[in-house]
């Protein structure tokens, strides 16, 4: 990688961190409006960065990231401490370098909710508790980190793609994404907090039982999952802890295809020398018979595997670590056998409540048993140095 490239990203770091800071009771809040006993509120995440990689076959490239989702939410809280509402996720634009984890969706998520002390109950597209409660390993820039990426800096340079489209590492169980379903999550009772979500069929909608999706080969439907985890207290110390499953069933099954099961669990723990200093470590593991864990892909025998373990450390508004992430996948009939790993250590600062900077080099490297890649081979290597801005209200 040529040096200009990094000189650059390191000025624009430095022009970042000579912005002022802002306190936090100065931070933007999402803007909010009154309709009658309900409110309304839209949340923003925007991401953009530059970057400069190589790539295996000697291609250097330098660009740009970008994409902007908005989370409009309408809830109303009543006097018994039940609160009912509706949130909803829109990708209003992105570009080949942001790995959407929902297929491209301009609807990410849009579901309904309501919390009472009996748990939480949400209805529609959303995700499942299988993947939104696992705890996984502390990352400094989640956007950017390898494991369950959604900035990328590499390009598949046959299809212009994210190269990572082709085995996306995600320790959470994802096997229902954003498909329409019903999710239950209790209360906490001495740290330990069970959860489960039904998915009736492969689609997207607000009412899960209204569309039963496209009758294509290996389609999936009936995927239950569940979750099982664990937050504690011990000194200085804090500990979570959680194992997820999920099955479905194949609805239209090919020959050598089976139903599905995915199952992982993950463990943080967080020391805190003092206010400004604290130290967490952290790895996750993810199994399934789903090549590459992709749902309609599930297959008798077989099978795809992710570990990812990462280490963090917190000064004030600074924040370092690293992050392993190595995944495996068996072949199966059509498509070879992939593995994949890769080093992501990063630096980042908390301008203010609402805008963090980060400086990182990922490097990746994948091999396939069969096939070759685009330089003419069947493993290719790539890194990149790269300045992420990510500003949330």
């Amino acid at each position: 990688m040529g040096l200009r490239p990094v000189i650059a990203l390191l000025a624009v770091l430095a022009t970042a961190l000579a912005l002022p800071a802002r306190a936090e009771d100065d931070a933007i809040s999402k803007p909010q409006v009154a309709l009658g006993d309900w409110t309304a509120d839209m949340g923003t995440d925007l991401s953009a960065a530059v970057f400069s990689d190589r790539q295996g076959g000697g291609i250097d490239h330098t660009g740009a990231q970008a994409f902007a989702v908005f989370t409009p939410s309408l809830w109303r809280t009543f006097a018994s401490g039940w609160e009912a509402g509706a949130k909803g996720s829109i990708l209003a634009w992105h570009d080949n370098h942001s790995g959407d984890n929902y297929g491209n969706d301009f609807f990410e998520l849009a579901y309904l909710y309501v919390q009472s002390p009996y748990g939480r109950i949400e209805i529609g597209q959303q995700n499942g508790v299988a993947y939104m409660q696992a705890v996984g390993a502390p990352v400094v820039d989640g956007p950017a980190a390898i494991n369950d990426a959604n900035v990328t800096f590499f390009r598949d340079r046959a299809t212009h793609l994210a190269f990572i489209n082709i085995f996306n590492l995600r320790t959470g169980v994802f096997t229902s994404a954003n498909q329409g379903k019903l999710s239950y999550i209790s209360p906490r009772f001495d740290g330990f907090q069970l959860s489960g979500s039904f998915t009736p069929y492969q689609t997207k909608a607000v009412l899960p039982w209204t569309m039963t999706g496209h009758h294509v080969p290996n389609r999936v439907k009936n995927i239950t999952e569940g979750n099982l985890n664990y937050t504690a207290l011990f000194g200085n110390w804090s500990l979570q802890a959680s194992t997820s499953f999920a099955t479905a069933q194949n609805a239209a099954p090919t020959l050598g295809h089976d139903d599905v099961w995915d199952w992982g669990a993950g463990v943080e723990a967080e020391y805190a020398l003092d206010d400004t200093n604290k130290l967490s470590l952290g790895a996750a593991y993810r199994v399934s018979n789903a090549y590459t864990f992709n749902v309609q892909q599930a297959f008798t025998s077989g099978t795809t595997g992710n570990f990812d373990i990462g280490a963090m450390w917190t000064h004030g508004d600074w924040i370092a670590g690293v992050e392993y992430e190595t995944g495996k996948a068996d072949a199966v009939p059509g498509s070879p056998g992939l593995r994949e790993w890769g080093w992501n250590p990063s630096i980042a600062y908390n301008v203010n409540a609402n805008l963090q900077m980060t400086l990182g080099w990922q490097y990746l490297h994948f091999h396939q048993s069969s096939g070759v890649f685009y330089n003419g081979r069947s493993e290719i290597g790539m890194n990149a140095a790269y300045l992420h801005a990510n500003f949330q209200i």
